[in-house]
This record gives C-alpha cells, structure tokens and sequence, in this order.
C-alpha cells in the first residue's frame, strides 16, 4: 500500500492544491511543500523495508492490464533522488515563481510530472512504464512552455515533436516485444528473450530509441539545447536532475534486465557516448551550456552501469 500512497499522492495533491491556489497562493505553496516533504518522507521510511527484500503489489483492472508495482535496491535509488530533488525544487519554486504568471497551473503540472515520474520507476509491467512515461512527456511539456513566449513554444514544439516520434518508436518495440515473448512484466522478458534469434536486437533498438530521446543520447539529443532554458529554473532543475534519468532508467532496463548485458547491444550503445563525446567537443563553444552537459554527465553516469554490468556478465561468464 506504501508504493501506491507515493505513486498517487502528488497527483491528489496537484487537484487539491489547484483548488486551494484558487483561494491563496501562498497556502497552495505551503500545502505542495509539505506533500512533496511528506512524499519523501515516506520513501525514507521504506529504506529498512527494502533490506529485507523488495515490494511489490499488483492493483487488477487498472489501465487495462493492471497494475504492478515493484520496489527494489536499484529502483529505490532512482525514487530516493526524485522526491528528494523535487522537495528542494518545489520550495525554490514558491520563491523563484512569485513574479511569474499562471502560478497554478505550474504547480498543478509540476505535482503531475512527478507522480507520472515515480510510476516510471515503480512500474514492474513495461506497459505500466511505458504509459507513466508518456504521461510524464505531457506534463513536463507544460512546464517548458510556462513562459508562452515565442522562444518557449518553439522549444516545446522540439521537446513534444521528440517525444511523440520516440513515443512510437518505444511503442512498435513493445508491440514486437509482447508478439514475440507473451509477456510485460521486466522480470520475465529475460527469460523469454534468450530463446529469441535477431529480433531481440530489434526491439532492443526501438525500446533504446523511445528511452534514448528522453536520457538525451546522440544523435536524439536535440530537444535539449531549447528545452531547459525555456523553462523556468526550478522546472529546469527538474528536467536535467530528474526526466533525464527516466530516460537512462529505461535503457538500464533494456540492457541490463531484459538483455541481460548482451556484448552486442552494450557494445553500440557505449559507442554513441563516444559519438556525443565527440561531437560535443567539436562543437559546444557557448559558456552557457553547463546545465546541458550536466545533463550529458548524468548520461555518462548511466553509462557507468552499461560498463560495470558488461565487465561483471563477461567475466562471470565460464
């Protein structure tokens, strides 16, 4: 019950403090950063309970398949991360936003993206993932273009182009994937796709594609240099702290789980960082672009986990 308090409170909050910001703004900035504490709160007090094993819980007749949840070591990290930096953000927000318009709405978006965030990282049914990630790329969306100035609809227009395209992507993998296996739930696809030939390689490469436009990696990184200046820096924060790492989460999910570290798939995939590498030192020139190759850094720390868990694979190997 713990899991599904997490997943659903930031979006109950994102009602009741639109509802409440109708009245006062100052007790809707006041009520989202107690939920947002309260929020990770929550996930702290789990810590003890991941020890002794993970959680898991499967909610029937819920986005037509059901719901399941699972909580583990590895996913507890990425949980941990997101409502600790989303706490910190939304208390800079209620300070940084005072002299920004549509305050609401931002706030009612803001609390969205982060349920939507947290049921990536929860979901154990790669259907279940998929939608939250959708849904994420919807509100985040919101969030880039709070501004409504010109220069913040085009960076939109880059950011919902890209994640619609990779959307399709992710979801012609998922179809092959379900064809070919008969299954959703991660911890079962590895099984099913050791008996695969080829095609594994395929919808390894489409699940990749959808993952890889949202963690930002070459050549799908394209939105980025738009995106995170348009936003407003609390919401900035989040997209290069947080969404970023939805996307590595994904591809983690891909190789390391699903794949099971396949020389092949980790071999390519470890070379496009070298492409970006490259391609960013030949052609970032502006001082102003820290935050994105922050961004390109959490990226490399995502890579970490392809080459210690490719050299572990490999040499474990008989």
């Amino acid at each position: 019950m713990a899991l599904f308090i997490i997943l659903i409170l930031p979006g109950i909050s994102s009602f009741i403090g639109w509802m409440i910001g109708k009245k006062s703004e100052k007790n809707r900035d006041v009520f989202n950063v107690i939920m947002t504490s309260i929020e990770f709160l929550v996930v702290i007090l789990l810590y003890r309970r991941i020890l002794q094993g993970p959680i898991e819980i499967f909610i029937p007749d819920i986005m037509g398949i059901g719901l399941y949840l699972k909580l583990d070591s590895f996913r507890y990290i990425f949980v941990f991360i997101t409502t600790f930096i989303w706490s910190l953000a939304t208390m800079y927000s209620t300070q940084y936003l005072i002299k920004y318009k549509n305050r609401n709405r931002y706030y009612a978006f803001f609390m969205l993206t982060l349920t939507s965030t947290v049921g990536i990282f929860l979901s154990e049914n790669i259907l279940n993932l998929f939608t939250f990630f959708e849904i994420m790329s919807f509100t985040s969306y919101a969030l880039i273009i709070h501004d409504e100035d010109k220069y913040a609809h085009e960076a939109g227009k880059s950011y919902i182009a890209m994640a619609i395209g990779a959307g399709l992507v992710l979801l012609m993998g998922l179809f092959l994937l379900y064809d070919y296996t008969a299954t959703l739930n991660i911890s079962q696809i590895a099984e099913k796709m050791r008996s695969l030939g080829n095609i594994k390689y395929l919808i390894s490469a489409l699940i990749m594609i959808g993952f890889g436009a949202k963690a930002s990696m070459f050549p799908l990184h394209v939105w980025l240099p738009k995106a995170h200046p348009a936003a407003p820096t609390p919401a900035s924060a989040i997209l290069s702290g947080i969404l970023i790492k939805t996307g590595i989460f994904g591809i983690i999910i891909t190789v390391g789980i699903m794949m099971e570290w396949d020389l092949i798939l980790s071999t390519v995939f470890i070379n496009t960082r070298i492409c970006k590498y490259v391609y960013r030192r030949l052609f970032s020139t502006s001082s102003k672009k820290y935050q994105k190759d922050s961004c390109v850094q959490q990226y490399e720390s995502g890579r970490i986990y392809f080459i210690g868990g490719w050299t572990y694979r490999y040499i474990k190997r008989p």
